[in-house]
């Protein structure tokens, strides 16, 4: 008997061992169905063979076996369907062995088994196969009463069995019914401890090895003395092993990192076998095997860790790609960026919350202040200077700013900083503030930008529009009034030359000379505009100077001295003789009106070759090129920095009234500015003032003079018939007695329409003379080109009292056509119609 009871014991383990299997297998928990057949196939078989080594007691009329246990935990793990498989596998048993009670065996094998599974509706376990407590309890009392109930029927089906034997029999039945589901649910339990733990081991070796994956995490060893490297899937897959054992030589293993890396990772290696593994990962580079590189960094781990030489080291290598490549890609982003923001001139600085926390600032908006970021963020953080460098008047402006943007607005403003170096810049600031979530303005962000170059050339525009508006109105007054001066310095003109009364005659030449200065007055205008009628020559500076200073030094006081430092071989320039004079004597008589007490008056002339770095650091307006440099300087009494921007302006003057017409600098600045050059001042109060004028030279080589000297005239042409076309009456009658007292013929016109209908009608006509602008449609080039259509060799003489109209580029105009500018003194128009018609003679001469 002992026998049957250990067999029914050992199966019942087996039973647990069959239960363990189903336990690890992850599968069948994807599929129900699945789980529940395969749970009543391994009980059931269990069942059958348990009910095929069942065993009996003398005097007991009962097969005594354990398959009640198994068949309560195939219906509570099983289910219905789990359970009924098993109880059919049990039952077939009974029907083979062909006992007495086989249907009530049978009955009593299902109702086992869907008492299991009724419990599992009860007793439902939170994590399949965990057996609750109660449900336990349960399956051992229901297993027992069932075998109870069945060992009743089966003693009563019996009648010739003693009520003591059915008595012992319903004990034994129902106590191996508990003993059984006893040995089970401690099976069970243990199986699913143990089963639970691989469970969990796997599903942590699954996840770490996901984690790699998704990581790109690859694992390696090696121990000390060997040549051979252990390695993972992970090291498979970064370096693009497809085929592998799992082990690689030493030599190879190397082979996939980079030349230029190897070092690196060799150094870091040597480390990690003398126990110093790095603290901070080592990044180098592999080519895989399909050529591609790849970053790697390598984690670095030792046995024994205790510092001394390691006996084996585990590294993870871990792809890093991605997040290198993107740094890179961020750091090149940056540079652009920086870049873009140097070249743009854009500053950069941040403030926290609170006041004069400067939390950062760019060397670009520090320098647009003339300081250092740290002396800037040190600047702003003391409350009592934080606006010093900006300009009192704008300090306004700039708190306001700043207030609102506190209050979490976005603020655009300019303002002028006093750089350390004396000078004013122009700053543009944007700022915007951050908030947090409940709106409070957390930090502020701004950007600044220079705006002085700007500012300066906006200046330096209205400057010219300012010039070419004067320009324009002094055109049109320079023109009447020219006309009007034709007329009186005509006729006093005439009256000198032929008046008798001596008194009356000082009388004339006083009015002819008030005349002679508003002509003046009106070159003045023109110089300042631009618009002068210049003759420019080739000539000398320092020529120039020796011999305007002989007469200059003579109209300053004693207590003035002139120095001079003329370079000696000074190059020459292209410049009008007169204007250049008219201008150094109106810089030295400004020198000397400063000088009220004395002083010294210094003049310096150069040679200077200008390139584009010059020209940009100086801030000149020329182009880059040679030049002449003339300086003039003194000790007077300086210009305030506030004024110096002024002095250029047109009738600006700081002198007494009377003492200054306030267009000598002007007509200065004007006069160099046409000839292609530039000026520059520099003061100081209490130092003195310096000019210094730029002329572009001369630096080719000056026109040898001709072999053969000039002809010269023998006497001047005083005969002749001269068609003369002004719209003006007055001035026209004032040329046309010029010209009759000096025995030509005159023939008069007021516009060019008429003049050409008297050429058409007149016999002879030797040379026009013509205005250039009068009313109707031929104007005087259109009359020039009219009449040359039918005498191409009809010298002309062009008169204007504006002096732009002469040189406005009129193709009808040839290269003899002689230009004068109203007023024309009688002197000066016959001298130029003398030399008309003699050329005119010398080409008749020549034709024949």
């Amino acid at each position: 008997m002992l026998v049957p009871i250990l067999q029914n014991t050992g199966l019942l383990f087996l039973s647990g061992i069959g239960a363990y299997a189903i336990f690890t297998l992850a599968k069948l928990k994807e599929n129900e169905g699945r789980l529940h057949l395969w749970v009543g196939v391994i009980m059931g078989i269990s069942a059958f063979l348990i009910s095929s080594n069942s065993f009996t007691i003398e005097g007991i009329p009962v097969q005594l076996d354990a398959k009640a246990g198994v068949l309560v935990y195939a219906g509570y793990l099983g289910g219905p369907a789990g359970g009924l498989i098993a109880a059919g596998l049990s039952a077939v048993h009974h029907f083979v062995i062909g006992e007495q009670n086989v249907w009530i065996g049978t009955l009593m094998c299902g109702m086992l088994a869907l008492f299991g599974a009724g419990v599992a509706r009860i007793y439902i376990s939170p994590v399949w196969p965990h057996v609750p407590g109660r449900a336990t309890f349960s399956l051992i009392v229901g297993a027992g009463t069932i075998q109870f109930a069945a060992a009743l029927i089966t003693a009563w089906n019996g009648s010739a069995v003693s009520t003591q034997s059915i008595a012992v029999s319903v004990f034994l039945l129902a106590l191996t019914a508990v003993l059984s589901t006893i040995i089970m649910s401690v099976t069970i339990s243990y199986a699913n401890t143990i089963a639970s733990g691989l469970r969990k081991d796997a599903e942590t070796t699954l996840r770490l090895r996901l984690a790699a994956s998704a990581a790109n995490l690859g694992v390696f060893e090696r121990t000390v003395n060997s040549e051979f490297i252990t390695f993972d899937k992970g090291i498979a897959n970064i370096l693009g092993i497809e085929k592998h054992d799992g082990r690689m030589h030493l030599k190879r293993w190397l082979n996939f990192i980079f030349k230029e890396d190897l070092s690196i990772a060799l150094t870091s290696s040597a480390k990690v076998w003398q126990g110093e593994p790095p603290r901070e990962p080592t990044l180098f580079r592999i080519r895989r095997t399909d050529n591609e590189t790849r970053y790697v960094q390598a984690h670095w781990a030792t046995e024994p860790n205790d510092g001394s030489p390691a006996q084996r080291v585990v590294g993870i290598y871990e792809d890093v790609t991605v997040s290198v490549e993107a740094q890179q890609k961020k750091i090149k982003a940056e540079t652009r960026l920086n870049t873009a923001v140097r070249i743009a001139g854009i500053g950069l600085y941040t403030f926290g919350s609170d006041v004069g926390n400067c939390t950062f600032c760019s060397d670009l908006h520090a320098a647009h202040i003339g300081m250092t970021p740290d002396a800037f963020q040190e600047m702003v953080a003391d409350h009592s200077n934080s606006l010093k460098h900006i300009h009192k008047d704008d300090q306004p402006t700039v708190l306001d700013a700043i207030r609102r943007v506190k209050h979490g607005q976005s603020q655009t403003f300019e303002y002028r900083v006093i750089h350390p170096n004396g000078g004013i810049r122009f700053i543009r600031q944007i700022e915007e503030p951050v908030s947090d979530e409940n709106g409070n303005v957390i930090e502020i962000i701004g950007t600044s930008l220079d705006l002085t170059d700007l500012r300066e050339a906006e200046m330096r525009l209205r400057q010219s529009q300012r010039i070419e508006a004067i320009g324009t109105l002094t055109g049109g007054i320079a023109h009447d009034f020219n006309n009007l001066l034709a007329v009186i310095l005509g006729n006093l003109e005439l009256w000198l030359e032929t008046g008798k009364e001596e008194q009356g005659k000082k009388k004339i030449e006083t009015a002819y000379k008030a005349a002679k200065r508003g002509a003046d007055l009106t070159t003045n205008l023109l110089s300042f505009s631009r618009q002068a009628p210049l003759q420019p020559a080739r000539l000398n500076l320092n020529t120039l100077f020796e011999s305007t200073l002989d007469w200059t030094a003579r109209v300053l006081p004693a207590t003035i001295s002139i120095e001079e430092t003329l370079f000696t071989d000074l190059w020459d320039i292209e410049a009008d003789a007169a204007s250049a004079e008219n201008a150094i004597i109106n810089l030295i008589l400004n020198a000397r009106d400063a000088m009220s007490e004395g002083g010294r008056i210094k003049i310096e002339t150069a040679n200077i070759e200008l390139f584009d770095d010059d020209i940009v650091s100086s801030g000149l307006d020329i182009a880059p090129g040679p030049y002449v440099v003339v300086t003039i300087s003194d000790t007077g009494h300086g210009i305030a920095p506030e004024k110096i921007d002024q002095v250029f302006e047109p009738f600006y003057t700081d002198k007494p009234r009377g003492k200054g017409s306030g267009l000598g600098l002007s007509m200065v600045q004007g006069f160099v500015e046409q000839s292609g050059g530039t000026i520059s001042l520099t003061s100081e109060v209490g130092t003195g003032t310096t000019f210094k004028l730029y002329f572009k030279a001369a630096v080719d080589a000056a026109p040898l003079p001709e072999d053969a000297p000039p002809k010269q005239r023998t006497s001047k042409p005083t005969q002749g018939t001269i068609l003369v076309v002004e719209d003006e009456p007055e001035v026209l009658k004032v040329i046309a007695m010029f010209l009759e007292s000096a025995g030509y013929t005159v023939l008069t016109a007021k516009t060019g329409s008429a003049a050409l209908a008297t050429f058409k009608s007149s016999r002879r006509v030797d040379l026009l003379l013509t205005d250039v602008v009068m009313p109707g449609r031929l104007q005087g080039g259109s009359l020039i080109t009219a009449i040359r259509q039918i005498n191409p060799d009809l010298p002309c003489i062009i008169l204007s009292g504006y002096a732009a109209d002469l040189t406005s580029g009129d193709n009808s105009l040839k290269s003899t056509d002689i230009r004068l500018v109203k007023p024309v003194s009688r002197t000066a128009l016959l001298d130029a119609v003398a030399t008309a018609l003699e050329l005119k003679s010398q080409t008749d001469g020549a034709t024949l």
